[in-house]
């Protein structure tokens, strides 16, 4: 039997969803107005022109996260997409700051909002 309260797989919820949008909004950008992100790719070193394949990465992603039965193969995809962007941005932007912080966040809240839908999800790594 699930032991799950009600208002933490609510919860759970609100956070998986408020991720999925972030990289849903993410993947938009990156697909159809990469141009708004010119000087940020600059500034990181990467092409232009890899912007719709990290987005399609980031759309694709996201859509495994939100659907119940590939979420957690969408929540490892999410956390190799965050490690990429942190390692990008440690790079141009040494020490800890809000860009490392935010990034980190959004990883840190794809499995918390897992770990509160999932009890068996919460044992495994809290018992590691």
């Amino acid at each position: 039997m699930d032991d799950v309260s009600d208002r933490q797989r609510l919860i759970g919820q609100i956070v998986s969803w408020l991720v999925g949008l972030h990289l849903l909004i993410d993947a938009g950008m990156l697909i159809f107005a990469p141009q708004l992100l010119a000087a940020e790719f600059q500034a990181t070193g990467w092409r232009l022109a890899s912007a719709p394949i990290i987005g399609l990465t980031a759309l694709a992603a996201s859509f495994l996260y939100l659907l119940p039965r590939t979420r957690m193969v969408g929540a490892i995809l999410i956390t190799g997409f965050v490690g990429g962007a942190l390692a990008t941005v440690a790079r141009i932007y040494p020490g800890l700051n809000l860009h490392i912080l935010f990034l980190a966040g959004i990883g840190l809240s794809a499995w918390v909002g897992l770990m509160l839908r999932d009890r068996s999800l919460r044992s495994l790594i809290l018992a590691g």
